[in-house]
């Protein structure tokens, strides 16, 4: 197959899209999650919850969050190291994978981890928290704008 290969992947599509990213030129993550523990945190009974899953599914984890930011490509399938351009996007108001759960937090959450010389945990509270307040900003903006349309 010639040409560049591009995946895109949807919510629970999402785990097999961040796998890929070590075999394509580039993912597109539609509202997905960094990893099914953190969406049974955040979304339902705390750990408890994610203790039930761990023990329903055998211990098995999705690890999105870690696979996106992996750039270490397969050379069994005969690709040489180059990048996987990556796009996530995430909505704020998704009924079933909170926020904080979703992979564009996540993600960004095990990258600050990995390079603690860039952030430290107090800053990074700070940054989520800044964008946390941008979105309500927004959402208010608009609320007033379709009131005066209206």
């Amino acid at each position: 197959m010639r040409g560049k290969i591009g995946v895109y992947g949807r919510s629970l599509g999402g785990i097999a899209t961040t796998h890929l990213t070590k075999y394509v030129d580039m993912v597109i993550v539609d509202r997905s999650f960094g990893n099914l523990h953190e969406v049974a945190r955040t979304k339902f009974f705390g750990q408890v919850t994610v203790d039930l899953f761990k023990y329903a599914t055998g211990g098995w984890r999705a690890s999105s969050d870690k696979d996106i930011l992996s750039t270490v490509r397969d050379l069994r399938f005969g690709c040489l190291p180059k990048p996987c351009y990556k796009v996530i996007t995430c909505d704020k108001n998704d009924e079933i994978i909170d926020l904080h759960a979703s992979l564009m937090v996540t993600a960004a959450k095990h990258f600050c981890s990995k390079n603690p010389e860039l952030l430290s945990p107090q800053e990074i509270d700070g940054f989520l928290k800044a964008i946390w307040s941008i979105l309500k900003a927004e959402e208010r903006l608009f609320k007033y704008i379709s009131l005066r349309v209206s």
